[in-house]
């Protein structure tokens, strides 16, 4: 993939301007309830709501909303072929398509502890003991 701010999966890392990240990516998305204070899932109202999770310590898009009170969230694993990114209409970029994959360590897992936030309001909580796991080319999630 060509990653940026703007891509799903985003890349929150900094790039010149009109610029993508050229990774190969081993992603997977989990649809994610969100309720209100009442266990109740979050009404029509707030479809269309941007989704944000906090990364370094700031909420950043993270290029979904919230549709029927729920959102796809993506997750993964990444490897990137070169920090500065190139052009996102460059050949070299337009060619990362159908280029040789970067090879991914297998197996790894993390943990992730999220804040998240739609439509300016702090879930509560938000994403928590969730953990992912890459082998052999298969995501799985443990998400209690």
């Amino acid at each position: 993939m060509c990653l940026s701010a703007s891509s799903t999966p985003p890349y929150w890392g900094a790039l010149p301007q009109g610029n993508v990240i050229l990774a190969t990516v081993a992603v997977a998305e989990q649809e994610v309830t969100v309720d209100d204070q009442f266990g109740n899932p979050l009404g029509a109202e707030y479809n269309g709501a941007s989704v944000y999770e906090q990364s370094g310590g700031q909420f950043k898009d993270i290029n979904r909303q919230l549709q029927s009170g729920s959102y796809a969230g993506p997750l993964g694993f990444f490897k990137t072929s070169n920090i500065n990114g190139v052009p996102a209409n460059s050949p070299q970029a337009l060619a990362w398509l159908n280029a040789q994959q970067l090879p991914l360590q297998s197996p790894q897992s993390y943990t992730q502890n999220i804040p998240v936030q739609i439509a300016g309001f702090s879930l509560s909580p938000g994403v928590v003991n969730r953990t992912i796991t890459y082998r052999a080319g298969v995501i799985s999630v443990n998400w209690p």
